[in-house]
């Protein structure tokens, strides 16, 4: 998030874009609903299956959300989308039809949340953790 709020003001001063502070107002608008989700979420620990359709929900908003800041996060945001929307159909398929035990099935919904955020990180670690300056640029000798 700390990234992204970082990259749209970054954009507003440099390519003189005062427009995009609307898109601040929307994402602190989302961020706000997501920590909604997200407190839901910690509440729910216990109920099984409820907590995935909550991390769903989560996703879901997350996806909506990347797509209205698409001016601002283009070079990460089919990755973000790819990974979240492969996850949503998972899960959701899991949930409804899945043709494990119910305790089975909550080990397989884990496990697709985990893969879905280890391939986040592979696929946008440039975005998340960008390298240095010092790093980037080798010092003359």
């Amino acid at each position: 998030m700390n990234r992204h709020l970082d990259n749209t003001l970054s954009t507003i001063v440099q390519k003189n874009r005062r427009g995009l502070f609307v898109i601040l107002l929307i994402d602190f608008l989302v961020f706000m609903l997501e920590a909604c989700i997200l407190f839901l979420l910690a509440t729910s620990v216990k109920g099984e299956f409820l907590f995935f359709r909550l991390l769903i929900l989560l996703l879901l908003v997350d996806l909506v959300w990347s797509f209205i800041t698409w001016p601002i996060t283009k070079s990460v945001i089919w990755r973000w989308a790819v990974v979240n929307v492969i996850a949503v159909i998972l899960m959701a398929v899991l949930i409804r039809w899945a043709p494990f035990s119910d305790a089975a099935t909550l080990w397989v919904l884990m496990s697709v949340s985990v893969v879905r955020t280890v391939c986040d990180y592979w696929l946008a670690w440039g975005f998340y953790f960008p390298a240095l300056e010092e790093e980037a640029e080798p010092a003359a000798t």
